[in-house]
């Protein structure tokens, strides 16, 4: 019994000072820290498009060369993944798109455009079809 009040008082230690240096943070994702993630991983991507999804922590980009690039929030820095346009499985649902990304830490992702119209550009975008943005 004093095993496991001494076990579960060094995990709530553990897990205050964790909290108290910060280590649950969460990255803000907006335009700007976008483009300064994709200018350090990307160097040569240049968006013409963007779709945020700041509720869910992801970000789509578009750039004039046929490629995407995905942010997402990862505790508190961001990640970025990049393909090109028609590689990645969508759907769509209403307001919401799934990309299929087949990765074993990150096997699909989903974000949410602002109406249904917005996503069907989307996925028509990043299937490869031509499709304005602009809507």
């Amino acid at each position: 019994m004093l095993v496991l009040l001494g076990a579960s008082a060094g995990v709530l230690i553990l897990v205050g000072v964790s909290w108290a240096l910060g280590q649950w943070r969460t990255a803000p994702l907006g335009e700007a820290a976008a483009r300064e993630r994709l200018a350090l991983d990307e160097p040569d991507f240049a968006p013409v498009d963007w779709l945020f999804d700041e509720t869910a922590g992801r970000a789509l980009a578009r750039d004039a060369g046929g490629d995407i690039a995905l942010l997402f929030v990862l505790g508190d820095r961001l990640g970025s993944r990049r393909w090109r346009v028609g590689e990645k499985p969508v759907a769509v649902d209403g307001a919401k798109l799934t990309i299929r990304l087949d990765e074993p830490s990150l096997k699909s992702v989903m974000i949410e455009a602002p109406n249904g119209d917005a996503a069907a550009l989307w996925a028509r975008q990043l299937q490869g079809a031509s499709a304005t943005l602009d809507a």
